[in-house]
């Protein structure tokens, strides 16, 4: 999927800065900037990206990530080098207290962990994410393709249990506004032909 379809920009921090999470990273990257007075800083694009990347290894939900080709990406994104350990830690803090990560996204957060050494070098945005995890702090994010939001349908995102290997999927469950049904069970066509067993509502 192109970035288009996997996230539709904001176009002011203002917009970002609603959610909780978005203020607690706001005030440690301001922090940072502080401290690097002379580093040309994009907030807005920087912002952007990092929820671009979330969104892409969250559909994507690959556990063999290439990581150096996510950190170049960034690069060139954004086009200066600095911000791509920005970006990457603050993709480990949004989706580390991300709330039903599947096994898949959480081997890409222990790679992140292990790529920058966090466990030593305690940065800033891992200190946020393992103060917030010590409160129990936690956050819905499941990001609807632009493809499937523009559609008149409700797009409900939903987590569900494959039997046969115990893991997680994600899918998007397309309901007309006028359904007001109780779901019970969920037929997931897979070359397992698995059914799930159950079904939670984000």
């Amino acid at each position: 999927m192109s970035r288009e379809e996997l996230w539709a920009n904001k176009k002011t921090m203002a917009e970002f800065l609603k959610e909780p999470l978005n203020k607690k990273l706001y005030d440690v990257y301001m922090g940072i900037k502080k401290n690097a007075p002379l580093q040309d800083f994009h907030t807005l694009g920087l912002f952007n990206e990092v929820y671009y990347q979330c969104s892409r290894i969250i559909i994507e939900n690959n556990r063999d990530l290439n990581l150096s080709s996510v950190i170049s990406e960034i690069k060139e994104n954004l086009g200066w080098d600095y911000s791509s350990s920005i970006v990457v830690n603050m993709i480990y803090a949004v989706l580390s207290l991300r709330n039903g990560n599947t096994e898949e996204i959480n081997d890409v957060l222990y790679k992140i962990k292990k790529h920058y050494l966090f466990e030593q070098r305690h940065p800033p945005f891992y200190e946020m994410s393992e103060a917030c995890k010590a409160k129990g702090e936690f956050y819905d994010f499941n990001p609807i393709p632009t493809t499937l939001s523009d559609s008149p349908i409700v797009q409900i995102p939903m987590s569900i249990v494959n039997p046969q290997n115990s893991g997680s999927i994600n899918i998007y469950l397309n309901l007309n506004n006028q359904f007001t049904g109780e779901i019970k069970a969920v037929n997931v066509n897979s070359p397992g032909n698995c059914i799930a067993n159950k079904i939670t509502r984000e």
